[in-house]
């Protein structure tokens, strides 16, 4: 499947002053200092999917609400957000303060270059066209999703269901896989918390149509953790086998598991259950991973990309992470580089004839990419 492109822009958000990122297909890697806005790249994703799915302040709270105001923005300044995907652009500005929103929140759909749709900021009125309409008192929906619902114009889809497919995964929630497994629940795609993680192997096991999924999961998890993990089972509760072991006494509960098996189960099981063409984000794929597992889940997820035309992207401050887009330099994107569009690609930053000659990760530790600034550094 061939994904539709999308470029999303930010102006004035948390870190960010300017931001445009056009990711390709496949996986994608962003990288920077401490403080650079990585994981503020992945909460504008996140506010913008939200807020066509909810109520904008119910949306806001989804990421925090505080201080969503670049610092060096006019005091009566806004975040501007948006996303363009085929032949629609969606944008929304947002009046905030450090609590959170102060009025109501401005919105522009274009179809090409023509505006559908728009509303101010702090306006109670909209206008689709020409034709003005009032936001109820209990309207939860924003412009778009309204016209979305009524209409259903053919050049919204692909905007539709980018906002929809959208997947960000920031903080995984491992204790809570202690508990027992919940045989009531019955979802079949891993939230973003990853909370019911083995309510959906279990169910993707039951059913013919998902139970390759979740043989997938296994398998890329017994490769990457070789002498951890043979085999899952689910009924009644849920147990892991080392090789070697198979009766269900000789099983392992999740919570004498490794976190890093752990967090591998839940990375590979959001890849397998990403819809055709869609997006997700894992903040720190690194986290808790051997750089052994790192290689293997990494090949998996290409493999899975490239299978199902999904744009993967992760953050990272690890060299071992790096290394492996080592000939891919065009699909590392740095952020906190002074004086440049934000993010860069690697590829930009470093002459083409030094990319081989180094692996990626080295030049992490070693050199000046994402790191500081040289004017932070020369002040030192």
């Amino acid at each position: 499947m061939t994904p539709t492109p999308w470029t999303l822009r930010a102006t004035d958000f948390r870190a960010h002053r300017e931001l445009q990122w056009h990711p390709e297909p496949g996986v994608n890697v962003l990288v920077g200092p401490n403080g650079s806005g990585k994981t503020s790249v992945f909460k504008a994703m996140t506010l913008l999917s939200a807020t066509f799915s909810r109520e904008p302040s119910e949306a806001l709270r989804r990421i925090s609400p505080r201080n969503l105001l670049n610092l060096r923005a006019p005091p009566d300044g806004h975040v501007k957000l948006s996303v363009e995907v085929g032949e629609a652009q969606w944008t929304l500005r947002l009046p905030v303060n450090t609590l959170g929103l102060r009025g109501s929140v401005g919105e522009e759909l274009r179809h090409r270059d023509q505006i559908v749709l728009r509303a101010a900021m702090f306006q109670s009125e909209w206008f689709l066209g020409q034709e003005p309409r009032q936001r109820g008192a209990d309207e939860t929906r924003c412009s778009a999703r309204i016209l979305w619902d009524e209409q259903r114009p053919e050049w919204m889809r692909p905007l539709v269901e980018w906002l929809r497919g959208l997947r960000v995964y920031r903080d995984w929630w491992l204790k809570h896989l202690f508990l027992p497994i919940d045989r009531s629940d019955i979802t079949t795609r891993l939230d973003e918390d990853g909370l019911r993680l083995w309510s959906v192997l279990s169910n993707w096991s039951q059913s013919r149509s998902t139970q390759a999924q979740a043989r997938w999961v296994i398998e890329q998890a017994r490769l990457a953790f070789p002498n951890q993990l043979s085999d899952m089972d689910f009924f009644p509760e849920v147990l892991a086998f080392r090789p070697g072991y198979s009766a269900p006494e000789q099983g392992l509960a999740p919570s004498v598991l490794s976190d890093g098996l752990l967090t591998a189960l839940l990375q590979l099981t959001a890849i397998a259950g990403a819809k055709e063409g869609s997006t997700l984000a894992i903040d720190e794929m690194e986290n808790q991973l051997h750089p052994f597992a790192i290689r293997v889940i990494l090949e998996a997820m290409r493999e899975e990309a490239a299978r199902k035309g999904l744009t993967i992207l992760l953050t990272t401050h690890s060299p071992e992470v790096l290394n492996e887009f080592k000939g891919e330099e065009e699909r590392v994107f740095v952020l906190g580089e002074p004086g440049r569009a934000q993010p860069v690609p690697l590829s930009e930053l470093v002459h083409e004839d030094e990319l081989p000659i180094a692996y990626i990760g080295e030049r992490y530790l070693r050199e000046r990419f994402a790191s500081q600034s040289e004017q932070a550094r020369s002040s030192r």
